[in-house]
């Protein structure tokens, strides 16, 4: 998340060259949903004109898009998937599970039989972490039958 920060930051500078009236707020909910609506409710009640989070659990960070949504104000999520339908907003990322089947791919044709992989997923249950599991079992399981 610090990397995505500085990036934020970054752009925030840049955006400030070329755009010295809009403002750009940064805010940190700490992969904490109930965090994460109360900034989001902050923004709707400063009335943003956009609303850019990285969901901070898929389920959780609903409530968040449907406040946007109800004020009328569009959100862009990205990174993290979401359990809200695409049309209640944009994301930009990736599929977890088609890049670890890429990984799982490559590891494979590189790797002896029998090699011992450690897959470190983060947070526990996060849906990254298990998407990006099943990405790599799906493969492992498909090449042993």
């Amino acid at each position: 998340m610090l990397l995505l920060q500085d990036g934020n930051r970054q752009a925030q500078g840049n955006a400030g060259k070329s755009h010295p009236d809009w403002e750009i707020v940064h805010t940190a909910a700490n992969m904490d949903p109930s965090i994460q609506l109360e900034q989001v409710q902050s923004f709707i009640a400063r009335k943003v004109d956009l609303i850019v989070i990285t969901a901070a659990d898929a389920n959780g960070s609903v409530s968040s898009i449907d406040a946007a949504n109800d004020a009328g104000i569009p959100i862009i999520t990205f990174v993290n998937p979401v359990d809200a339908p695409v049309e209640d907003r944009i994301f930009v990322g990736a599929s977890n599970i088609l890049c670890d089947e890429g990984i799982a791919n490559f590891l494979l044709e590189r790797l002896p039989e029998n090699a011992k992989v450690c897959i470190m997923e983060g947070t526990p249950g996060h849906i990254n972490g298990g998407d990006r599991v099943t990405g790599f079992t799906r493969v492992r399981t498909e090449k042993a039958a």
